[in-house]
């Protein structure tokens, strides 16, 4: 954050204007914490559809964190403009709601863990 910060002032000095921070993420199973963490700092933050950014299918592509970063950056930029089929923006739940999901993620790889250690006893 304070690294966030003290772009954020350099930029502001450079522009003499306030400056807005944004970011954007793909979404995983426990990513909304990042969410609400960046929110309550005044990034404006957006949870992104990972399956939902557009990917050029007929060419084979590298797959490298930087050109991940580009892709999120021009994809960000494009939600920006207004263009709304760029992704899809994922709602982000509610704290209780991320918790009832916890409970249930939890008690079904807890199911899936006993299947597995069954199915070994068996096979042994």
């Amino acid at each position: 954050m304070a690294l966030i910060e003290h772009r954020r002032e350099q930029a502001q000095a450079g522009l003499t204007r306030p400056v807005r921070v944004m970011s954007c993420y793909e979404a995983g199973y426990d990513g909304f914490w990042l969410h609400r963490f960046l929110c309550d700092r005044g990034i404006d933050n957006r949870v992104l559809d990972a399956a939902s950014i557009l990917v050029d299918r007929r060419s084979r592509r590298a797959k490298t964190d930087r050109l991940d970063a580009a892709a999120l950056l021009r994809t960000l930029m494009a939600l920006e403009r207004g263009e709304p089929r760029v992704c899809r923006v994922v709602r982000v739940p509610s704290l209780e709601q991320e918790i009832d999901r916890r409970r249930s993620r939890e008690r079904a790889r807890l199911a899936n863990e006993r299947g597995q250690h069954s199915s070994r006893v068996k096979g042994s």
